[in-house]
């Protein structure tokens, strides 16, 4: 550990290393959520959440966070769990029906959405239901 010692005082004051040290706002609150409360690296954090690692690098070094940034990192803060599987149920590839590869969550429910979301969003996908969400 390093210590100081001022002129004239016999006390030896430890320093302690402060991660988060000048870092504010949205930054600071970004970092003790990945490092402290998660315990992640940036590229843990960012490839656990689907998130870009040059985005959360920015973002903890002080850049501007774009809105859909702030929310995802809310929900991040409020369910990690759930927010995971998200991104995980993000990466399984859908046809849809006309044979082109999208990204979607219709394979299966997400935690705690039940089976009727899963069948709503099956047919989404199939184009049994219409755009009113009616089958």
């Amino acid at each position: 550990m390093l210590t100081l010692r001022s002129a004239g005082m016999s006390e030896v004051a430890p320093m302690a290393f402060d991660p988060d040290f000048g870092k504010t706002g949205f930054a600071r609150h970004l970092f003790r959520l990945r490092f402290r409360d998660l315990k992640l690296s940036q590229r843990a954090f960012a490839e656990r959440f689907g998130l870009s690692y040059s985005v959360v690098r920015d973002a903890e070094q002080g850049a501007a966070p774009t809105r859909a940034l702030r929310l995802i990192v809310a929900a991040i803060a409020s369910s990690p769990g759930a927010m995971e599987a998200a991104a995980r149920q993000a990466q399984v590839l859908c046809t849809c029906g006309d044979g082109d590869a999208y990204r979607s969550c219709a394979a299966s429910a997400l935690p705690g959405n039940g089976n009727s979301d899963t069948l709503t969003r099956a047919r989404a996908c199939d184009g049994t239901e219409n755009r009113n969400g009616q089958a």
